[in-house]
């Protein structure tokens, strides 16, 4: 059974080269995006890209269940400059939640 990594971020910079080398050692990806339309960067079906508001496990906790991990690589959006406990200690509690 192919092992499913969940990747919070992956379509940054960082996420979009690593979710293309963990495919390319035989994991399944699933991508949490906060952006519409984020998914066409990956031209992979292998790997899935779902919708995440980034405050609730709505949409992808079904995903974490069986799941081989959960990397955090979200940054703060420029456009929106919330302080370091919204852009990163809040997110981890909701990903470690699921």
């Amino acid at each position: 059974m192919q092992k499913t990594i969940i990747i919070a971020g992956g379509t940054g910079f960082i996420g979009r080269v690593l979710c293309r080398q963990l495919v390319e050692k035989g994991y399944r990806v699933v991508v949490l995006s906060r952006g519409p339309g984020t998914g066409e960067i990956f031209q992979d079906n292998r790997i899935n890209v779902v919708p995440w508001d980034a405050r609730t496990p709505e949409g992808w906790k079904q995903y974490a269940d069986g799941a081989y991990g959960i990397i955090n690589l979200t940054g703060e959006q420029l456009s929106n400059r919330g302080g370091f406990r919204e852009n990163h200690e809040e997110k981890n509690e909701f990903l470690s939640k699921a």
